[in-house]
């Protein structure tokens, strides 16, 4: 049991040197205050289509990330970019 303690004690002590400790709180401030309150403020003045429009836009960059994090990319998106047949020369 002991030696568990001590292996407890060792990762924890590599986890606060390596991602911090968890009881600090890191606040993110801008000139307008909490930039999401911010961000969400200026969302709300939007016309309704540039709402959708603009969720759109994170959909697809949200999109894109967890493609990247899967190891894909945007050419993996559609394949071959030449239509098979079209571009093929042979002399």
């Amino acid at each position: 049991m002991g030696d568990f303690i001590r292996l407890r004690d060792v990762a924890m002590r590599h986890r606060r040197v390596l991602f911090g400790d968890p009881a600090a709180t890191i606040a993110v401030t801008g000139p307008g205050g909490n930039p999401l309150a911010v961000q969400l403020a200026e969302f709300a003045q939007l016309p309704p289509e540039q709402r959708r429009v603009r969720l759109s836009d994170l959909a697809a960059a949200v999109q894109r990330r967890t493609k990247a994090l899967d190891g894909a990319d945007d050419e993996d998106d559609d394949g071959d970019p030449v239509p098979s047949g079209e571009g093929d020369t042979q002399e």
